[in-house]
């Protein structure tokens, strides 16, 4: 799996999306606050010194011991800590200026292209934009890895639990969209030492029973420094998720997200894959029905039947999770690689695995074992755009 991470790096167009976001100003202005602080603790811990210098001339006592040593610990606490925010300032106006060169360099490549020195034919030595735009996002990345290093050793380095990544504010929803109780971004995941997925946000990350994530290059780190947010693509109001994009399906002509997810129930269930012979067990034993572990080699018919209410909320499931999984992975059923996600069914607090083939065509659904659960978060993820 490389540098064990289910994410892809980041390809040239999410790199000029990095540079055209990123705000230098906006860096140099945290970096100025940063100096003032800097200055502000300084300040103190010279106020402080200077009083522990003069009651030394006249405090004579196991109190003044106690207070000298007090003292001492919180200068010397408060000079680190200074000594930290002239680092992350320094950091960030280094960031600021890398930025700036990497804008430039793109802002110079858009000009030779709009000039017309592009051209489909062209040969490597009139490709000069390229070669720019190219050197642009190869140095504003690296500067990106190294302001990260930095600032992240800091972070580790400070007292006190590291605060862990949320998710930004959700947006409002409308009446319909409320009365689904889920959230758009769909529910927030670590990983933890075993490879195994934990939800929610515990907000402090605890050394003894460390969670991690991935950053925004694919990289396994701990949670804090983790990438909390995938993409998230709307139509019409209605979350397009990664695999609905890749399927190219339109959600565009439903009314709600209770209607898309019907419509794509109804099509999951009209699959060839889900024929009684290859999805009911998976049925059975989703919802521990009877019949439940038995061995796909014996034959359906010998089977208890599966009731009609477990096909059609399984299905539902299934489109469920298609809708509101924010990672698309590459996973292999039978000898078919095919497009898959990972869901934590709210209602049943189990993960189902959904696997779509290449043409779009539902091939597969299943409560996963605990050795195909690690293989999903271990799997390749696919970059959708």
């Amino acid at each position: 799996m490389g540098n064990g991470s289910p994410w892809s790096a980041p390809g040239q167009a999410e790199l000029v999306d990095r540079v055209q976001a990123t705000d230098a100003d906006a860096l140099r202005t945290t970096a100025r606050v940063l100096g003032r602080v800097a200055g502000e603790y300084d300040r103190v811990a010279g106020e402080m010194n200077g009083v522990r210098a003069a009651a030394s001339n006249y405090w004579q006592a196991d109190s003044q011991k106690a207070f000298n040593s007090y003292a001492t610990t919180l200068t010397g606490d408060l000079s680190d800590a200074a000594a930290a925010m002239r680092a992350m300032a320094d950091a960030l106006v280094s960031h600021a200026s890398a930025t700036e060169a990497a804008q430039g360099r793109l802002h110079a490549a858009a000009g030779l292209a709009t000039a017309g020195k592009y051209a489909p034919n062209q040969t490597a030595d009139d490709g000069t934009e390229q070669r720019w735009a190219l050197q642009a996002t190869h140095d504003f990345h690296a500067s990106e890895i190294s302001v990260r290093a930095k600032l992240w050793q800091l972070g580790t380095d400070a007292p006190g639990g590291i605060p862990l990544p949320s998710r930004p504010p959700e947006p409002r929803l409308n009446w319909w969209q409320s009365l689904l109780s889920q959230s758009p971004y769909g529910p927030q995941f670590w990983v933890d030492s075993r490879g195994l997925p934990r939800a929610g946000n515990p907000h402090a990350f605890d050394l003894k029973h460390p969670l991690f994530g991935f950053d925004e290059d694919g990289h396994k780190v701990p949670a804090y420094m983790a990438d909390p947010m995938a993409q998230l693509q709307m139509q019409d109001g209605i979350p397009i998720a990664p695999l609905l994009r890749l399927m190219r399906v339109n959600t565009g002509e439903f009314e709600s997200i209770d209607e898309a997810e019907i419509a794509l129930a109804r099509s999951v269930r009209s699959a060839t894959a889900f024929r009684p012979s290859h999805i009911n067990q998976h049925i059975r034993d989703y919802y521990g029905l009877p019949g439940k572990g038995l061995s796909s080699e014996i034959p359906e018919s010998m089977k208890p039947p599966v009731p009609e209410w477990a096909k059609t909320s399984f299905a539902r499931v299934v489109a469920k999770a298609s809708m509101s999984s924010n990672r698309v992975f590459e996973f292999r059923t039978g000898t078919a690689m095919t497009n898959a996600v990972l869901y934590e069914d709210q209602e049943t607090k189990q993960f189902i695995l959904v696997m779509f083939h290449r043409s779009g065509k539902f091939a597969t659904a299943y409560a996963p074992s605990a050795n195909k659960l690690k293989a999903a978060l271990e799997a390749k993820t696919l970059v959708v755009n």
